[in-house]
């Protein structure tokens, strides 16, 4: 090689370098997730737990989701949006503005539930007419893929598109989903699962992402305290050893009894520390399951602890103070003794939405259902699939889909039975449920059998997922099906410390003033008994 010929491929080297070096962001920026906009129609203007239900769907897919009031849309936000979805919980008259957004989107855009009559710029081949009631859905695209559901409003439809989910009551067939090019309309605005199962499998179409993963199990044990049977748990410990199954573990370090007065801290269980030992080393991942499940004078086990149930609002103290204590004092407590909790799970599954962003300050993953509104803790669900939701603050969703076995009740375990049906037509749904060890090893071997049929199964493995756990002095960490943590006692408080309620405070106060009265009339008494005695001498 002259010289001459080395300079010039010392240059072509070069420009194709810079070349490598200009085009590189531009297609690291086009593997970006989609950028979602959902434009919505509710009673109050404001985001609510119908909107939650769609946004747990949707961040199974990506978490760049925004939430805009029909009546507060702007051209501007529209700015990099891939996919818009329309959402009419509630009958609204639509403002101008946004039929022009949505016929003007090139992108892909959905319309579900109420107003699709309105919008007939975006939706040519679909005409809406009156409601009718469904109870068996179909997902044509596979056969003999059906589901059962309660009565369910949809509505009435004539269309040219295709239809991918059909819904039907007795001998009534109606489309549920339809699809024209990059178009869909979805025709109820109930979003509640099993009844969106279906959507959740169509959103992989929508999305055009395969997903082609196996059905996910997961087993908790649920319920695990100082005042448990270490003889029971150890018991379940080692048949799912020998099964070889990963499962998760919910433990609360402190059990309180309110009736009794009896109190029991896992530093004073000895015998229940070593099952959890045994457990963490043997397959089991630890759950943090608050601090003494339980609020104000309720019993361990009964009552909500992060919501207040009487008044069915959110702690009415400061909030954030109170979670951040309680997680400190329950995460401090274990990890004293080499118990590392992998992830979070609300008592009762009740939670505020500012006591969400509280807990992703600690927790990157939460297990259960999540309470979908400030205004009712019974307004809770799950998704299908594990997810991100916007409301959860970057946090993970692990959900509890098939509910429980109960005690003394065959009914439970057939109920869960069908529930199994419900979320494996999900293409890569979750199978998760739990089961309380005091109930012994028979139920629970009956259960595993049942999660056992199922096609492919894929048990989660917490630590084999990302996990990260935060507190003062406490860090933690899983990945990979290895477990990181540091902590420093330094930074530990000497004595626990349980924060008080205001009805706690308020009886501490009214019995602490009784027995400060009685004190100083005794010492009254005793002050005029002594003068008495003094005058008389």
């Amino acid at each position: 090689m002259n010289q001459q010929t080395y300079i010039n491929w010392k240059i072509i080297m070069s420009i194709a370098l810079i070349i490598g070096l200009v085009y590189a962001p531009t297609s690291k920026a086009a593997a970006k997730d989609p950028k979602v906009l959902v434009i919505f129609s509710s009673q109050t203007n404001q985001v609510d737990e119908h909107q939650r239900l769609l946004d747990m769907l949707i961040s199974h897919f990506t978490e760049d989701i925004s939430f805009k009031n029909s009546s507060e849309v702007g051209a501007g936000d529209m700015k990099g949006v891939t996919h818009l979805f329309y959402y009419g919980q509630t009958q609204e008259q639509l403002p101008p503005k946004v039929i022009d957004i949505m016929a003007t989107f090139n992108g892909t855009i959905m319309s579900i539930g109420l107003n699709i009559e309105q919008q007939q710029a975006i939706f040519p081949f679909i005409k809406a007419s009156k409601t009718k009631m469904y109870t068996e859905e179909l997902y044509l695209p596979e056969e003999n893929k059906t589901i059962k559901v309660d009565p369910t409003t949809i509505i009435q439809i004539e269309s040219t598109a295709k239809t991918l989910i059909e819904a039907k009551q007795s001998n009534q067939s109606y489309p549920l989903l339809v699809n024209k090019e990059n178009k869909y309309y979805y025709a109820t605005n109930n979003l509640f699962p099993p009844i969106s199962n279906f959507l959740a499998e169509a959103l992989h179409e929508v999305f055009n992402m395969e997903h082609r993963a196996p059905t996910q199990v997961y087993l908790r044990l649920e319920d695990v305290n100082p005042a448990s049977d270490s003889n029971q748990l150890m018991e379940i410990a080692k048949i799912l050893k020998r099964r070889d199954i990963p499962y998760m573990v919910s433990v609360t370090p402190v059990y309180l009894d309110r009736e009794t007065d009896e109190e029991y801290y896992i530093k004073d269980a000895p015998d229940v520390r070593a099952a959890l030992k045994y457990m963490q080393d043997n397959g089991g991942s630890i759950i943090l399951h608050g601090y003494t499940d339980q609020y104000e004078n309720t019993k361990t086990g009964d009552g909500f602890e992060f919501w207040d149930a009487t008044r069915n609002s959110p702690i009415v103290q400061n909030e954030q103070q109170y979670i951040d204590n309680r997680i400190q004092q329950g995460l401090q407590d274990l990890v004293e003794y080499e118990l590392y909790p992998l992830a979070f799970e609300a008592p009762h599954y009740a939670m505020s939405q500012a006591g969400y962003e509280t807990l992703s300050e600690h927790f990157s993953t939460i297990i259960g259902q999540v309470q979908l509104t400030d205004k009712d803790w019974r307004i809770m669900t799950e998704s299908p699939y594990i997810t991100k939701p916007t409301y959860l603050h970057g946090m993970k969703l692990l959900p509890e889909t098939i509910r429980y076995v109960r005690y003394e009740d065959p009914q439970s375990i057939q109920e869960m039975k069908s529930r199994i049906h419900d979320f494996t037509t999900v293409r890569d749904g979750v199978i998760g449920g739990f089961y309380h060890p005091f109930l012994g090893a028979r139920g629970l071997i009956e259960i595993l059998e049942e999660f056992e049929k199922i096609p492919g199964v894929q048990w989660i493995d917490l630590k084999k997922l990302k996990n990260t756990v935060k507190a003062d002095g406490i860090w933690i960490e899983s990945n990979n099906g290895k477990v990181d943590w540091d902590f420093d006692r330094d930074s530990f408080a000497d004595e626990t410390v349980i924060p008080l309620s205001l009805t706690e405070l308020f009886h501490l106060f009214r019995d602490n003033t009784l027995w400060v009265l009685m004190g100083a009339a005794i010492t009254l008494f005793v002050a005029v008994a002594s003068l008495k005695r003094g005058e008389s001498t």
